[in-house]
């Protein structure tokens, strides 16, 4: 059983950014910056995930996990198998994220298309799963019943 990773909405309109202070994240000297456009949350985001800032995965959860896990649960009409198809897309989006090229499309774009693979794949394998299936016509009899 998976755990239902989409909890709480993302916010939209205000996000918390930390302060970079001479190249390393400080906690105790982090800043919240507050972003009232979402085009600048797209583009703090997309910022951070293309310089590999360990908070990004975070920072892209947060404001783009609704819009993927929506386009998965549509795709595969399963809240569950969406939760685990979403998760699985931002945690190989993560692990590839030196193939982002913001030059090429948005942070949105490319997580879509990340998820549009892994739908194609839960489909697939729903395909090669075999339905059970008794296999006896009717009026056959159960294997090891003899009549009596």
């Amino acid at each position: 059983m998976t755990t239902n990773l989409i909890d709480r909405p993302p916010t939209r309109g205000e996000i918390s950014v930390r302060a970079r202070y001479g190249g390393a994240m400080a906690a105790e000297e982090s800043a919240d910056l507050s972003i009232d456009s979402t085009d600048s949350i797209d583009d703090a985001v997309e910022a951070a995930w293309a310089a590999g800032d360990p908070d990004a995965l975070r920072l892209a959860w947060d404001h783009y996990g609704r819009l993927v896990f929506t386009y998965c649960a549509r795709a595969l009409s399963d809240r569950e198998a969406a939760a685990d198809c979403t998760q699985e897309t931002f945690v190989g989006a993560w692990r590839s994220r030196e193939r982002f090229d913001p030059e090429r499309g948005t942070l949105a774009g490319w997580l879509i298309g990340i998820a549009r693979y892994r739908v194609i794949d839960v489909h697939r394998t729903a395909a090669r799963t075999p339905v059970p299936s008794s296999g006896l016509a009717d009026g056959d009899q159960q294997p090891g019943h003899a009549d009596e």
